[in-house]
């Protein structure tokens, strides 16, 4: 009898190509789709599910998604910080609601179309770098907890997104053809200030923007409209670019300054996860990324007091709060944690 596996699908290339090579793996599919209340997902799953001749189930997740994500990205935003969704989406939403469905049949199994390999080393469950190096998505699943790692299969790891479409080409499913979104899904146009708007409303309030050595020189609109590295739209005139190198939601004051202010030769992570090891007790060698399209650069993470310390060799430019730093050794992701 085939092993039954539960695939994450949103209806677009990826999802719908993983799908089709666990066909050919010999799996039975069954599709999922998460109705947060945004997009089309739930039609476009539907009519892959019907193409690939599988069952599709739909789970209604519109209140844990606004709770979880909607909700967490605007109090980010009101408190100076730059969230990061897709994270928190992936740890609360997309791979917890799975998995809670096959949590007690042990012969159950869970899969998306994520691009990235899994492997297990010393008892453990790892995550790796996927073959394409320009659509590796270890970044954003660092959260996941062992439970959830065991009973997960990531078919597209070893595959180029050219690839991916020519399978799916091949089986003829029109997504093939289909241009891959750029946008936070809760955002489709990718203006997040208009749903800051709509969604704090009052609790946008305008404060002081000061320089570096505190000198009051501007008036700001609402700390969500600014994140750490920003440089257009400050509304302040200088005889020099200045950049915002610091957000105080205590005082409700915009920090700006030179660009040389903003490299940092140190930072500091909390809510850390560990995928290496169940926690950091000694200093350790990695290479971090400090958000999504940074390149990998070498630093030492360490212990202190429940939080990680992190020590660049070189000094790193907009290292800003909210973000995920997330840890690699070569291939291997280590863990991550949210920088403060």
């Amino acid at each position: 009898m085939s092993t039954t596996v539960y695939i994450a699908l949103s209806g677009g290339v990826d999802s719908t190509t993983a799908a089709l090579l666990l066909q050919q793996q010999g799996y039975a599919v069954e599709g999922i789709t998460i109705d947060t209340g945004y997009g089309n997902a739930v039609a476009k799953a539907a009519d892959c599910c019907q193409r690939l001749n599988i069952a599709h189930h739909v789970i209604d997740g519109k209140e844990l998604f606004k709770q979880n994500v909607v909700d967490y990205f605007v109090d980010a935003y009101l408190h100076g910080l730059t969230p990061n969704p897709c994270v928190i989406c992936n740890q609360k939403i997309k791979f917890a609601l799975i998995y809670e469905l096959i949590a007690e049949d042990k012969s159950k199994l869970m899969a998306t179309g994520h691009y990235v390999k899994k492997s297990a080393s010393g008892g453990r469950f790892l995550l790796e770098k996927a073959a394409s190096s320009a659509k590796d998505q270890s970044y954003f699943l660092y959260k996941l907890p062992q439970k959830i790692l065991e009973r997960c299969l990531f078919p597209l790891g070893e595959y180029q997104k050219s690839e991916v479409r020519q399978i799916a080409a091949t089986a003829s499913m029109p997504v093939a053809t289909e241009r891959d979104s750029q946008d936070i899904c809760f955002i489709p146009d990718g203006n997040y200030r208009d749903l800051l708007e709509q969604a704090a409303g009052k609790r946008l309030t305008d404060g002081d923007i000061i320089d570096t050595s505190g000198n009051l020189i501007g008036r700001h609109h609402g700390l969500a409209n600014y994140t750490v590295g920003q440089r257009k739209g400050l509304g302040v005139s200088s005889q020099y670019p200045l950049y915002v190198v610091a957000i105080d939601d205590l005082t409700n004051r915009i920090v700006v300054g030179s660009e040389d202010k903003l490299y940092s030769k140190e930072a500091i992570c909390n809510d850390c996860n560990f995928l290496a090891f169940t926690e950091l007790t000694t200093p350790l060698e990695v290479d971090v990324k400090i958000r999504y399209l940074a390149n990998p650069v070498k630093t030492e993470i360490i212990p202190e007091n429940n939080l990680v310390k992190i020590v660049f060799n070189q000094p790193q430019c907009a290292v800003t709060p909210g973000q995920a730093a997330v840890f690699y050794q070569g291939d291997i992701l280590i863990g991550g944690g949210t920088i403060l």
